[in-house]
């Protein structure tokens, strides 16, 4: 008894053997299907400047779907950097007041002209919203410009924060120098230095197709919406952060944090 089964366990052995022998063979006699690259085709991109040529740059739309999302947490007295697009696009009648952003005095938006890393020139508790959009890794010391958002973050304040994630590196000078990029661990071990873990959420946006679009220098206008619209936390092209400040002193108090978009 105990042959017949050594011998029917040694059969078994070597169908599989010899049926892994036929399918490797298959596999190597199937060609594999042509690539027609088409435009994609050359080492130059269609667009060095984000795509701003051809329309809207892709990674816009993830901004504004992120900035749409929590637009109910720009509200009060709001600071924005460079500009205030965002702020009159998603703060409506919630904003009372707001200003202005930028260390070059010569930005006729500007009506705060400081150092992101120090703003010396800003009063704590100042603002009831922050909105920081692909800004920080411009900045040598993004630790350091976070530790002052925070402070001049009134109690119950809002940070709306996005940073690159994949992206060609700019070479011009209006484009400042950039330090680096992030993943959506990178953020979140960087707000945990200033915002207690219950205080933020953290969303990768983006996916494969839209990505590739961006490097090529392609616009939102040169792809279907639907591409747009799929997430995969594998290919994001940026990563949005939402942080408040906590009301009280008790920084492990429930929160009222919206959910980061689906």
């Amino acid at each position: 008894m105990m042959m017949d089964e050594i011998s029917s366990a040694q059969g078994r052995f070597e169908m599989k053997k010899t049926f892994l022998q036929i399918s490797r063979r298959i596999k190597r006699r199937i060609p594999r299907r042509k690539i027609h690259f088409g435009d994609l085709q050359g080492t130059e991109p269609l667009c060095r400047n984000y795509g701003f040529s051809r329309g809207k740059p892709v990674d816009r739309f993830f901004i504004e779907q992120f900035m749409a999302h929590h637009q109910s947490c720009i509200q009060g007295k709001v600071l924005e950097v460079l500009n205030s697009n965002y702020t009159r696009k998603y703060g409506g009648n919630r904003v009372t007041t707001f200003d202005v952003l930028d260390i070059n005095p010569q930005n006729p938006h500007a009506t705060v002209v400081d150092d992101l890393r120090t703003l010396a020139s800003i009063r704590d508790q100042s603002y009831d919203c922050v909105i920081l959009t692909q800004t920080l890794h411009l900045i040598d010391d993004d630790s350091g410009a976070l530790r002052q958002v925070y402070r001049i973050l009134a109690p119950g304040g809002f940070l709306l924060l996005t940073v690159p994630c994949i992206s060609h590196v700019p070479r011009t000078p209006e484009d400042g120098v950039w330090n680096r990029f992030y993943t959506d661990h990178g953020v979140e071990y960087l707000l945990k230095k200033h915002f207690h873990p219950s205080r933020f959420t953290i969303a990768p946006h983006g996916n494969l197709p839209a990505a590739t679009a961006f490097l090529y220098g392609l616009a939102m206008q040169d792809l279907d919406r639907s591409l747009l619209e799929h997430h995969d936390p594998a290919y994001p092209l940026i990563i949005g952060a939402l942080a408040q400040k906590p009301v009280s002193s008790d920084e492990s108090a429930p929160n009222n944090l919206p959910s980061p978009p689906a």
